[in-house]
């Protein structure tokens, strides 16, 4: 894993390789996204609209854009200055961030492309390096030290969840578009408020569920049934990201409504990171 280097370097190096690859993620963002994204685009608006609209989108787009390339370069300099030093439990947690937002640009990038873009395998890579690392140093590669962190951030996101759909529930939604797949523009199915309700209800256990077997909270201990129904939760979270293959998740078909756009870029990368997290926690 680590390799030592003149001098008594100690250098590990898959972040190191995972730090090569983020970088020459962000150099081909702003290379090719320039020449062949940005260019055509901003030349279209600017032969038909107004020429304080195209300077404006011209600034606003390419700062926006250069800015992600930035973002990943920075991501690249953390890698690579993590690959030269021991490895604490801060450290750790970086590197399980960095690869949970490498792993979840994969998903929104294949997923958006429909698995044609080639960031999408290398973001994978930069990702299962970074969680691989992480693993490694971490308890005999099974995040003995971070499940309690991992514990208390996914038990937190089931909670504000399940109070999202409570809130549902009491007031009512009126913006199905965001919350519903569609079928010729109307809704599958119109969720009622007691079904609000029961999801809520389910989400809140989950998250009880996730805060025992992570941080024993309830002073249980190792419980097997507890076990089981984490790797149940994590096993279901997966496979709505996986999805139906026609609506839902990383291979749908039905690319063109307002859920599907959220169910890309939030809901499907969301249940993916949540239930890999879960099942880590599970594995203890």
């Amino acid at each position: 894993m680590n390799h030592t280097l003149p001098y008594g370097v100690v250098m590990d190096w898959h972040l190191l390789l995972a730090s090569v690859v983020a970088a020459f993620i962000a150099a081909a963002h702003s290379t090719l996204g320039e020449r062949r994204l940005l260019r055509p685009l901003l030349r279209e608006n600017l032969d038909n609209g107004s020429a304080k609209k195209a300077e404006f989108m011209r600034l606003t787009l390419r700062f926006a854009w250069h800015l992600t390339s930035a973002f990943m370069l920075g991501c690249a300099v953390i890698l690579f200055v993590l690959a030269f030093f021991p490895l604490d439990l801060v450290s750790i947690l970086v590197v399980e961030i960095l690869g949970a937002l490498f792993i979840a640009s994969a998903a929104i990038t294949g997923s958006y492309s429909r698995w044609r873009h080639v960031a999408w395998p290398l973001f994978t890579l930069v990702g299962a390096l970074c969680w691989w690392t992480a693993a490694w140093h971490d308890g005999a590669a099974r995040f003995e030290a971070t499940r309690p962190v991992i514990g208390i951030g996914v038990s937190s996101i089931l909670m504000l969840i399940a109070a999202t759909h409570l809130y549902w529930a009491i007031t009512g939604t009126n913006n199905l578009e965001a919350l519903m797949p569609e079928k010729n523009g109307k809704p599958l199915f119109r969720p009622r408020r007691t079904g609000m309700a029961g999801v809520a209800l389910a989400l809140c256990a989950a998250s009880l569920l996730i805060a025992e077997q992570g941080l024993g909270v309830f002073g249980i201990g190792h419980s097997e049934i507890i076990s089981r129904g984490c790797w149940l939760l994590g096993a279901l979270l997966i496979a709505r990201a996986v999805g139906d293959f026609q609506y839902l998740g990383l291979f749908k078909a039905v690319r063109t409504t307002m859920f599907s756009y959220w169910d890309t870029a939030v809901y499907t990368p969301l249940c993916l990171l949540l239930g890999i997290s879960i099942c880590v926690i599970a594995a203890r």
